[in-house]
């Protein structure tokens, strides 16, 4: 099972990034080059949905539900979607955001596991880059570490 992880640093503090994990911000991580249509987006707590559909030469369902939500002791926050209606080209699909302390800011985190089958293994970096891609959107919103 492919395991992927994101770190993209931020000048904003925990709390502050947390408060920010809103549906303006999930439509603002959509790359531009992969067209998506927000279907529904209740909130990062658990039992939430987020139901959404992105183009592939056609609009294909990606459907997530909350399965955890946490509030850490040291100041972090997690919530972990998981995948229960995927594209195509998806068997499974679990992706844990963490919000953590760093330095004077937070280092917001994707980290992601993922099933496809196995004749579409080469898709993988294809898949992985619009959450490289995520890194300026979380900047623009939450302030760059350096200034």
């Amino acid at each position: 099972m492919p395991h992927v992880r994101f770190s993209h640093p931020v000048a904003s503090n925990p709390d502050s990034v947390w408060s920010g994990f809103d549906e303006a911000l999930f439509k603002s991580l959509a790359p531009p080059f992969m067209p998506m249509r927000l279907k529904r987006f209740d909130g990062c707590l658990k039992g939430h949905r987020v139901e959404l559909q992105i183009w592939m030469g056609r609009w294909l369902d990606w459907h997530a539900l909350i399965i955890e939500q946490r509030h850490e002791a040291d100041g972090s926050y997690v919530f972990v979607d998981k995948g229960v209606k995927l594209p195509w080209f998806l068997t499974d699909w679990q992706h844990q955001h963490e919000i953590r302390p760093h330095g004077s800011g937070s280092l917001v985190v994707d980290d992601i596991t993922f099933t496809q089958p196995w004749y579409l293994l080469l898709m993988a970096p294809a898949l992985m880059f619009p959450f490289w891609f995520r890194r300026s959107a979380y900047r623009r919103r939450f302030g760059h570490p350096n200034g």
